[in-house]
C-alpha cells in the first residue's frame, strides 16, 4: 500500500502543478486583499454594469455644473492625486460634484 502511495506521488504533484497552472489562467490576485479571485465578465462588461447605477444615481441628484468652481477644483486635484496609487488605475474614474441645497 505504502509503495503504491510512493508511485501515486509524483502523479499528484503534476496533477496539482497543472490545476494551479490553470487557476492562474483564469484568476488573478486582488492587490488590495491579496486573495485570487475568478471574474467571469470582461473589464468593459464590468464598467458598463458599473455604469447604469451610477448613471441612475446621478440622473436623481442635482449636479453642480460649474466644473470651474473652487470646491471642483479642490476635488479634482485630489482626485487626480490618488488616481495615480489605486489599484484599479485603468478603470475610467470620474468626478461629480454634487448640489446638496
Amino acid at each position: 500500500m505504502l509503495f503504491g502511495a510512493l508511485l501515486l506521488s509524483p502523479c499528484l504533484s503534476t496533477i496539482y502543478k497543472g490545476l494551479m497552472s490553470a487557476s492562474n489562467a483564469i484568476s488573478f490576485v486582488d492587490p488590495v486583499t491579496c486573495k485570487r479571485e475568478i471574474s467571469f465578465e470582461s473589464q468593459a462588461q464590468d464598467i458598463k454594469r458599473a455604469n447604469i447605477p451610477s448613471k441612475e444615481i446621478l440622473a436623481d441628484l442635482k449636479q453642480k455644473k460649474d466644473s470651474q468652481s473652487k470646491y471642483f477644483s479642490c476635488i479634482q486635484h485630489v482626485f487626480n492625486r490618488l488616481k495615480k496609487v489605486i489599484h484599479r488605475i485603468d478603470l475610467p474614474w470620474e468626478v461629480h460634484l454634487i448640489d446638496n441645497h
